[in-house]
């Protein structure tokens, strides 16, 4: 979650510093782990070989080894601070990678929890996209949700490759608790356009409501129904769903097809209503467990074209009109290695390419 400076800024002209402002302890790693977790997937650790402390000159340094692996490793130092509800948290590290492969590598992570130590929800911060081992900075910016009373600070290295980290800083900067309301408030309603090119409003509808594993749960026909009344309540003016790429071709060779898998018939059935309320859908790729996206690209983007082929010309679902190669690129292409852009790039082109040779107005 990326939040811009100034739009703090903007928050906390009205703001009021919590009662229970905090220093981050030991953020300067002088005191080695003192006040630190190290925690490696689910396990908290009092002390692990992936981690060092680093005594330099200009003071001390943390290092984090992550060797290859067959899945990605989390490993992360934490930090747990108390906090209150819509508290403003503000949370620093520098940063320097080497060597960043097959994971979502360095970035900053705020969780709350409640009393109860229950989980409120988390916010990453933007992860470390520079790789040529020069020092820069991570960020992660949070508000304490209501019930919150505890705040948990995450230094996290995903994958492989070598991590530096240095002059932790973080601390409460305001809150968005607004202020009493006094007055009145005028709306007027105008022909006057303000925007001429906002298409409207729309959600992301997963598409997998309808699948084998929600219908385990005992989901019926009434409460399917009563999604589809509050989607056409809605009046989407536009939505985005997922398309998992093992659902339709999980040999990833572009032409072994599984079109009528439970996970792609719970999407034609989602389909239908968009279909019917002419609401144009956004195809959105996810690339879970497929690991080949961009060793052989061409067979990549013949799987793309026969999918849409399949959705316009055999269940004549043509409200799926737009075409978005990955959800959340800038962490997918981590997973495949280094990615160049001009990889990326091609890929668009060869489905491009696939699309005007099988004649989809795409």
């Amino acid at each position: 979650m990326k939040m811009k400076r100034w739009f703090w800024a903007l928050l906390l002209v009205s703001g009021v510093v919590s009662a229970q402002a905090f220093e981050l302890e030991n953020g300067d790693f002088s005191e080695g782990f003192a006040g630190w977790e190290l925690k490696k997937d689910t396990e908290i650790l009092t002390s692990c070989e992936d981690f060092q402390i680093l005594e330099l000159r200009s003071g001390n340094v943390v290092r984090i080894d992550a060797e290859p692996s067959d899945a990605p490793v989390w490993r992360a130092l934490r930090q747990s601070v108390a906090v209150e509800e819509g508290d403003i948290i503000e949370f620093e590290i520098g940063v320097r990678l080497e060597h960043p492969l097959y994971g979502h590598g360095s970035f900053l992570m705020i969780a709350f929890l409640d009393q109860n130590s229950r989980d409120l929800g988390f916010v990453g911060g933007e992860p470390c996209t520079n790789i040529d081992g020069v020092w820069t900075k991570l960020a992660c910016h949070a508000a304490a949700p209501e019930g919150a009373t505890k705040a948990v600070l995450e230094i996290v290295m995903h994958g492989q490759g070598i991590a530096y980290f240095k002059n932790a800083q973080a601390g409460i900067t305001g809150s968005i608790n607004p202020k009493p309301l006094r007055g009145s408030v005028k709306v007027e309603v105008s022909d006057k356009v303000t925007c001429d090119s906002l298409w409207g409003f729309g959600f992301e509808d997963d598409g997998w409501f309808y699948n084998e594993l929600n219908r385990q749960q005992g989901i019926t026909e009434a409460e399917y129904q009563l999604n589809r009344d509050r989607i056409e309540w809605l009046q989407p003016n536009w939505v985005r769903m997922f398309f998992w790429h093992k659902e339709w071709n999980p040999s990833s060779d572009g032409e072994t097809f599984t079109f009528e898998s439970d996970g792609m018939q719970s999407h034609y059935k989602t389909l239908e209503l968009y279909q019917r309320l002419n609401v144009p859908v956004v195809f959105a790729g996810t690339r879970w467990c497929v690991t080949d996206l961009y060793t052989d690209p061409v067979a990549f983007a013949k799987s793309v074209g026969a999918m849409f082929d399949y959705l316009h010309n055999e269940k004549g679902l043509t409200c799926v009109k737009y075409w978005t190669l990955l959800n959340e690129p800038n962490l997918d292409l981590s997973d495949h290695g280094l990615v160049s852009f001009a990889q990326y790039i091609e890929m668009h082109r060869l489905v491009k390419a696939e699309f005007e040779r099988r004649g989809l107005d795409i």
